[in-house]
């Protein structure tokens, strides 16, 4: 064999090592939400550190440093929100009858106003939101927040609960209550004034 192709035998079993590596640390590594939803991204990684292992040795940041963080890619912060709400529907903070909360804007995260609504309305807000699935994707995590809260609190629904702030992000549910008129009534009975929306 000449010295080219004992080069590019080198250059290649080097590769396979540092894929097999990335193989490795995905199997190790990852749980269920990185399987699902960075998937694309550690193949990608995968393929490419066959080839190009040498940019990944000068990289600013070094996959083989730092390899789980690599493989996750652009599909980590999916699967972390993922996990949070999985985490979340175990334990489920106390709900009450009546529900405070304090909407947000999605992007901004100034609030909207205080409002008390019985817990029953908003539930039934949130269930008709999500039925619109397609249409209201910024509201669709924190409305499934809402729903998951509302319907698996063990504990008596009475008094009043304020909502936590994964479920904050809800505008639209908020503004549907309101045309209904479900606010005023129960904001009052709660000795709160009703904040119009900004």
């Amino acid at each position: 064999m000449n010295l080219l192709t004992i080069g590019t035998l080198a250059y290649l079993g080097i590769g396979t090592l540092a894929a097999l590596y990335f193989i490795a640390v995905r199997y190790v590594k990852f749980d269920q939400f990185d399987a699902r939803f960075c998937r694309r991204d550690a193949l990608a990684v995968i393929v490419q550190s066959v080839f190009l292992w040498p940019l990944f040795l000068i990289a600013p940041r070094n996959p083989f440093l730092n390899p789980y963080r690599c493989l996750r890619g652009y599909g980590a912060s999916k699967a972390d929100a993922e996990r949070k709400f999985h985490a979340f529907l175990k334990n489920p903070p106390p709900s009450g009858r009546l529900i405070r909360i304090r909407p947000t804007h999605r992007l901004t995260g100034d609030s909207q106003g205080l409002f008390t609504f019985p817990s029953a309305s908003l539930l039934s807000a949130a269930e008709s939101r999500l039925a619109r699935r397609p249409s209201l994707d910024d509201e669709i995590r924190p409305c499934e927040y809402l729903h998951a809260w509302l319907s698996a609190s063990r504990c008596p629904k009475s008094g009043i609960a304020d909502a936590p702030d994964d479920m904050r992000a809800i505008p639209g549910v908020v503004g549907d209550l309101l045309r209904a008129g479900e606010a005023g009534l129960f904001a009052r009975s709660a000795g709160l004034n009703t904040v119009q929306m900004s």
